[in-house]
């Protein structure tokens, strides 16, 4: 009874989800690398059939490798099935997603990061955890190798050839077997050494020296005497001989063949006095200026200096306005004027002084530059004389608009006058039509112009407003 009882309860109990066996992953350099993804199954809790509906958001994940001090958690995110998916930079991975609730109900597709399968000369495994709520645990254990599985010809081992066996960059291999590689090198060898002749020209082997060589130059005395032509050495019989001398040490062969420094002295010296001589007679040199006083006298005329009474006289001349000038004016921000004591002795007297209060006079105790001015008076005389205009269209505010400042306040007082504008342009000011404007900008009376002719009109108030120059055709 206790046995059935004890049965039942492990058919009950939850199976843990242990993988059954341990999976390989490559630390070598593989088209796996980089994109590693492995498929992990959660239980239900309570029933052990598979666990659906999981998200990254409900399951956390840590892994370590074996010897790690501390687990690592992987930063999970939403994956996609069949695609190695990062959380953050490339090779962080963290893709985490549900394969197919239907046909393979409680599996998911886990990307993992560089990181968890890194190489180690220590760490030959790493250890994943994953937990979610309502799920039994997850435990996945890797083992990290440095040979690639999938590699048919050399499993990743860049020491070994890859190349097949037998072939071309292969391994060799004894088709009969028992292999002697030592016994065939010997045999092949031997063979074709026996084939090989070899002609020696130069050596140490004096028997072959003799019979083969022709020595040109050597140490060997007998053979240098028979067979050698000396042109140039030591030996005085030969060198009397057989050399002729050119330079040297041989007072006899100098004295009858080079020329005494005496001799070389006086020829040289003869060349230069006759072509030296010869070019200079047909040299002609016409000096112009210089130090030599009879030829400037002659041949020099001198316009400015210090040894001509006319040249003499002018400077004194030049020096007295100079003089005069510096006592004369004054420099002023950059600009010269006559002082004020010049000034008190020009014509009629007075000075400064007697010229400010003369236009004192004029002015009048009462003086306004805005009305009695010459320009202002100038534009009163327009506005009475002007308005009317020769022609028989009328122009004012509601043609050419008000005159107002910037802010829109009617400038009072302006002056409107009207130029032919072939003549403005030409430089011609004959005044065709003028007038004024009212407190509120307006004409005080309309100018009248020519039908289809061209105008331009001078708009301004002195110190206030302008002028403006506006151009129309009535």
């Amino acid at each position: 009874m206790k046995r059935a009882l004890i049965f039942i309860l492990l058919l009950l109990t939850p199976m843990v989800a242990f993988g059954a066996f341990d999976d390989f992953y490559v630390k070598g350099t593989n088209a796996r690398d980089d994109t590693q993804i492995i498929t992990v199954m959660f239980r239900d809790s309570t029933t052990g059939q598979g666990k659906t509906g999981l998200t990254y958001s409900g399951v956390t994940c840590y892994w370590e490798q074996n010897g790690d001090a501390t687990p690592t958690q992987l930063a999970l995110c939403a994956g996609t099935v069949g695609t190695y998916v990062n959380s953050g930079a490339a090779g962080t991975g963290g893709g985490f997603i549900l394969i197919n609730d239907t046909t393979m109900r409680g599996c998911y597709q886990l990307s993992l990061s560089d990181a968890m399968l890194a190489s180690s000369a220590t760490k030959n495994a790493v250890m994943i955890t994953l937990v979610a709520t309502g799920a039994i645990d997850v435990k996945v254990r890797l083992l990290l190798v440095n040979v690639n599985f999938r590699d048919v010809v050399r499993m990743g081992l860049t020491a070994l050839p890859n190349a097949a066996a037998d072939g071309v960059g292969g391994l060799p291999i004894s088709d009969a077997g028992g292999l002697d590689l030592d016994t065939r090198l010997d045999t092949n060898i031997g063979s074709r050494m026996a084939t090989f002749t070899y002609t020696p020209e130069r050596g140490t082997d004096s028997a072959l020296l003799a019979a083969n060589y022709t020595p040109e130059r050597g140490t060997d005395s007998a053979l240098l005497a028979s067979n050698y032509v000396a042109e140039r050495g030591t030996d005085s019989a030969l060198l009397a001989a057989n050399y002729t001398a050119e330079r040297g040490t041989n007072d006899a062969a100098l004295a009858s063949t080079a020329l005494s420094n005496a001799t070389w002295t006086n020829t040289l010296a003869g060349y230069l006095d006759t072509n030296i001589g010869s070019r200079m007679a047909t040299f002609t040199y016409t000096p112009e200026r210089g130090t030599d006083s009879a030829l400037l006298a002659t041949n020099y005329t001198p316009e400015r200096g210090t040894d001509s009474a006319a040249t003499a006289v002018n400077l004194a001349l030049v020096a007295a306005i100079t003089d005069h000038l510096a006592t004369a004016m004054e420099l002023d921000d950059a600009k010269y004027r006559f002082t004020a004591a010049a000034l008190a002795l020009a014509p009629g007297g007075g000075g400064l002084t007697a010229i400010e209060e003369a236009l004192a006079a004029i002015q009048g105790a009462t003086f306004e530059t805005g009305t009695d001015s010459l320009e202002a008076i100038r534009d009163q005389v327009d506005a009475v004389c002007g308005g009317a205009g020769e022609g028989k269209v009328a122009v004012d505010h509601n043609t050419i608009g008000r005159v107002t400042t910037a802010d829109g306040v009617g400038v009072s007082g302006a002056t409107i006058r009207a130029y032919l504008e072939t003549d403005y342009d030409a430089g011609i000011y004959t005044l065709r039509a003028a007038t004024t404007t009212t407190d509120t900008g307006q004409c005080l009376a309309p100018l009248y112009l020519d039908d289809n002719v061209a105008y331009v009109l001078i708009i301004g108030k002195l110190g206030v407003y302008g002028p403006v120059k506006l151009e129309i055709t009535p």
